[in-house]
């Protein structure tokens, strides 16, 4: 079951869309339920709202899997430095980004999301945070900013923009959650930042790093839909 809804947030300046999935026997039960966060929301359930026009669909493979988590698909800006303002937190070189923007966005998250999500839907406290591409820079900012996430994905991370703050956030996180590094094999600039990022958790704590690499796949929403499924399934 799939439902929607806008929070209209002064702070980020901007009305944000939150696409929300719920279990088949959600209104028929009084249990509090696993939840998944995941950014750039807009790509995950309809292909309408994706900002390529083709989603991943993620509700049939919830369904398929008979999923017993409620997910929250957090939605991007359109123009794409305001969405990277968002989630990247470092001085870059674009001049068009804002990052004091990422940290508004940890605290709209924390003290205007989280609690209104928490008063609407039974949560437990077992919470993760998904990001994709630079969203995983946020995924990981958030999680090391708002201890109510114990366990972050970062699905083929894109930190170019600002490599060592990224590495050092990472190694940051991993200290204090569990890490889910994905990355495919087949994109070659993917591949050897992948295993740089992976070397550097493995050095800061590998009891914490989960990592799910595949040698013969890329770096889409297609790719992705299933290792959030296993996600959920280790959860």
């Amino acid at each position: 079951m799939l439902e929607n809804f806008n929070v209209t947030s002064l702070l980020l300046k901007r009305h944000v869309k939150i696409s929300v999935y719920l279990p088949k026997n959600y209104n028929g039960s009084s249990e509090e339920y696993n939840s998944i966060f995941l950014l750039d929301g807009q790509n995950i359930f309809y292909d309408n709202y994706a900002d390529n026009g083709i989603s991943m669909k993620l509700a049939n493979s919830l369904d398929d899997n008979e999923a017993n988590v409620i997910v929250f698909a957090i939605h991007s800006p359109k123009n794409n430095d305001w969405r990277l303002s968002e989630f990247i937190p470092f001085k870059t070189e674009n001049e068009n980004m804002d990052p004091t923007l990422a940290y508004k966005f940890v605290d709209f998250i924390n003290d205007s999301l989280l609690p209104l999500l928490e008063y609407r839907y039974r949560l437990n406290n077992n919470r993760t945070i998904i990001g994709f591409n630079e969203g995983a820079i946020s995924a990981a900012y958030i999680a090391n900013h708002i201890n109510k996430f114990n366990y972050v994905g970062l699905f083929s991370p894109v930190c170019n923009l600002c490599y060592n703050d990224t590495l050092n956030l990472f190694s940051e996180v991993v200290k204090k959650k569990i890490v889910h590094l994905y990355y495919g094999g087949l994109d070659e600039e993917f591949d050897n930042i992948g295993y740089k990022i992976f070397q550097v958790l493995d050095k800061t704590n590998n009891q914490n790093v989960v990592f799910d690499y595949e040698a013969n796949q890329k770096n889409d929403i297609i790719v992705w839909n299933k290792h959030i499924i296993s996600i959920i399934n280790k959860m």
